[in-house]
């Protein structure tokens, strides 16, 4: 299956410092595009590329979102990803990927999970 999403096309080995993350993110806004699923997940998860789901339109605030298909939701802290995965499927929520983010370790789980949309949603402002 194929998503819209903006994705950078530079991946990065850990986590970036703030000033590597701003770079990141407007480099990503200007990647939007039409991707594999799948590519998307190994772009984002194992090779460290930074993604905004939306197609942003004059900077990153929420006002300048025009269309998204791919949601996007962190967990750092208070439950495993095990826990959200059975309480997605109990509610029939279909999980796209899910990846531990670059702040995770043994003693605090930290990770991502990602939901597709079937369609693009247009015109949200």
């Amino acid at each position: 299956m194929k998503v819209f999403l903006s994705i950078d096309n530079i991946g990065l080995a850990e986590k970036p410092q703030e000033n590597q993350i701003v770079k990141a993110k407007k480099r990503a806004v200007g990647g939007w595009q039409e991707i594999e699923i799948k590519e998307a997940a190994d772009l984002i998860g194992n090779k460290g590329h930074a993604a905004v789901p939306g197609h942003m339109a004059g900077g990153l605030k929420a006002e300048n979102c025009r269309a998204m298909q791919v949601f996007m939701l962190d967990f750092d802290d208070g439950i495993s990803f095990m826990d959200i995965r059975s309480r997605c499927e109990e509610t029939g929520i279909p999980i796209s990927f899910a990846y531990h983010t670059y702040s995770s370790d043994e003693n605090r789980e930290r990770f991502r999970v990602v939901f597709v949309h079937e369609f693009l949603i247009e015109h949200m402002m």
